[in-house]
């Protein structure tokens, strides 16, 4: 079915409108401090957490200054007023129709496309319905990443549908997990004003949607993972410490269960999921005023419920545990802070007792600024007047300039046919976290023990196992990888080599096909590698790493030529598998 002739028409003028108010939307943003300072400040913690990605920064940046304007009416009459002398009467009655009907946010799912472009969308907090025209979502629904996904944008009416304004997003977020955010970013704005009202005050929370546009499902075991917690008043339980590892803080105290005992097996008959308690993740928290109960999948909550003798409470609320993860990341105050669901080593550069970390967000701050103005920037001078290291101070201009300025790579018409399809590729919100490593991306779901290591020396005829024993398995392959490459590409390759292996271990990949999407996803590594040489590493460290070992199944012997080209085919072993997950 075609979209009408006349709302075509209503919709192409309601966008010849909004670019010829653009200007003054830009315009009366930066006449107006606290407008200008919420921008500044947005895009000062975009380039804090989100680098390599300009393009992307810009488009969140500018939706969010045209939603200071378009969602308040005392706004759009101030701009009215200010630029009446220079507007025709026509786009003066369009911003007095703009005023009646301001613009929102919604995050939706697609309940009916209706013709080309036009689509019954469903507000996923409210449950109201309304007909969107965007060829934008149409061109999403092209793709299988983006199809039928959750979307947010914002949008606006033209009389007749709403129209989206700016950056689409998309995301696999319920709508418990988009409550849940705007609860934790934003709690008494999302109480007064719904979304839109934690969106203008709270941008980040864009970022934060964004970075769960390829989240994938956890199941193992007939499960699937995610974080259930609910709050009690009270809990009387003792907390035996042959069972439970204690965290205390004074008034606040974290337990989590590490061993069952035989009359916590009798709670449950579920032999697997007391042989798993690293999956299961049952914790609780006391906390001021209150206790948290908490586990990672539902059949898990409702067994530590049961344990701690409690009674089945009124409301347990699931949140996807990426998101959990990548908040507290982010150093977002979470319902169990202070405490936190997998321990982290600092984000921060390695610091002597003189840096303080406020210093070097000075110092990025200063730079980035600097940076992003063309304007020149003498660090050693800041380093010396924020007393931080400036051989430190150095590295970090010079990695940040190598990843930025990089074009895309321009993959050959010989190497177009080695192109991966069907793997969650990465948004530029979410690339940052591949240069942490495995460890410390919180991509992955890390389940390796003393008996996983021994099994994996066993297998791998104790090759490299006073490396293990000091560093784990992810640790040592990590190391592997930064002794193959310069040491921070190491952690990038490394991480997105488990990444795609692991989402598509159903299948049988070329390395060669791997080697390719690492440079298209990180294209900053051609300053140190031609795609030849690069394959050439990482061909020969994964068939001895991986494949001679327990980690790679091959179905056939790799002769050195095909090695040395990546032209051999890898698969994830149920024993990598069973070790680690991706989790977003």
């Amino acid at each position: 079915m075609k979209t009408s002739k006349h709302l075509i028409e209503t919709c192409t003028t309601f966008f010849k409108h909004y670019d010829a108010l653009e200007d003054c939307f830009d315009r009366y943003t930066f006449e107006r401090s606290s407008n200008k300072n919420a921008v500044i400040k947005f895009t000062k913690a975009l380039d804090n957490w989100v680098s390599d990605t300009e393009e992307y920064t810009q488009a969140l940046v500018s939706q969010f200054a045209d939603s200071l304007v378009l969602t308040n009416p005392k706004a759009i009459e101030q701009m009215l007023s200010s630029f009446a002398g220079e507007l025709s009467r026509q786009l003066q009655d369009v911003l007095a129709s703009w005023k009646e009907s301001p613009a929102f946010y919604c995050s939706f799912t697609i309940k009916n496309k209706m013709s080309q472009d036009l689509f019954e969308i469903e507000d996923m907090l409210t449950g109201k319905t309304y007909h969107l025209y965007s060829p934008g979502v149409q061109r999403l629904q092209e793709k299988p990443e983006s199809r039928d996904a959750t979307y947010l944008a914002l949008v606006m009416s033209n009389g007749e549908c709403l129209q989206a304004i700016g950056m689409i997003h998309f995301s696999r977020l319920t709508a418990e997990d988009i409550t849940f955010l705007c609860q934790v970013i934003g709690e008494e704005m999302f109480d007064a004003a719904g979304l839109t009202g934690v969106l203008t005050s709270h941008p980040m929370g864009l970022h934060y949607f964004d970075f769960q546009a390829s989240t994938k499902e956890i199941k193992r075991n007939g499960h699937t993972f995610a974080i259930w917690y609910a709050s009690f008043k009270n809990i009387s339980y003792t907390f035996d410490q042959d069972c439970w590892i204690h965290d205390n803080r004074g008034k606040v105290a974290s337990y989590t269960l590490e061993s069952a005992s035989d009359a916590m097996r009798a709670v449950s008959s579920d032999v697997s999921l007391w042989e798993n308690l690293s999956y299961a993740g049952m914790r609780v928290f006391k906390l001021d005023g209150e206790w948290i109960v908490m586990a990672q999948h539902r059949e898990a909550f409702d067994v530590l419920v049961r344990l701690l003798c409690l009674k089945e409470p009124e409301k347990v609320t699931r949140v996807a545990l990426s998101l959990a993860l990548h908040l507290e990341r982010t150093e977002a105050r979470l319902p169990w802070a202070p405490f936190t669901l997998i321990p982290r080593r600092e984000m921060k550069p390695v610091q002597d007792e003189n840096d303080s970390s406020e210093a070097w967000n000075a110092f990025f701050g200063k730079f980035v600024e600097a940076y992003n103005n063309g304007k020149p920037f003498d660090y050693k001078k800041e380093a010396l007047q924020l007393r931080i290291d400036h051989e430190m101070a150095k590295d970090f201009i010079e990695q940040f300039e190598k990843k930025r300025d990089f074009p895309s790579y321009e993959v050959s018409e010989e190497d177009a046919q080695y192109r991966i399809e069907g793997w969650p590729v990465p948004p530029p919100a979410k690339r940052d976290q591949f240069l942490d490593g495995v460890i410390d991306s919180n991509l992955f779901l890390l389940q390796d023990t003393w008996e996983s290591d021994d099994a994996f020396n066993e297998l791998s005829g104790n090759r490299w196992k006073d490396e293990i024993d000091e560093l784990g398995l992810f640790g040592f392959m990590e190391d592997a990888f930064i002794e193959a490459f310069e040491a921070d590409d190491g952690y990038t390759v490394c991480t997105v080599f488990l990444w795609i292996l692991l989402h598509m271990s159903e299948q049988k990949i070329l390395v060669r096909s791997i080697a390719l999407e690492t440079f298209l996803l990180f294209p900053y590594l051609q300053a140190s590698y031609d795609l030849d040489a690069f394959v050439k590493i990482l061909g020969e460290l994964v068939y001895n790493l991986f494949c001679r070992t327990s980690l790679c199944n091959i179905t056939q012997r790799v002769k050195r030529e095909e090695r040395e080209r990546g032209l051999y085919t890898v698969q994830a072993s149920s024993f990598l598998r069973s070790i680690i997950t991706p989790i977003s």
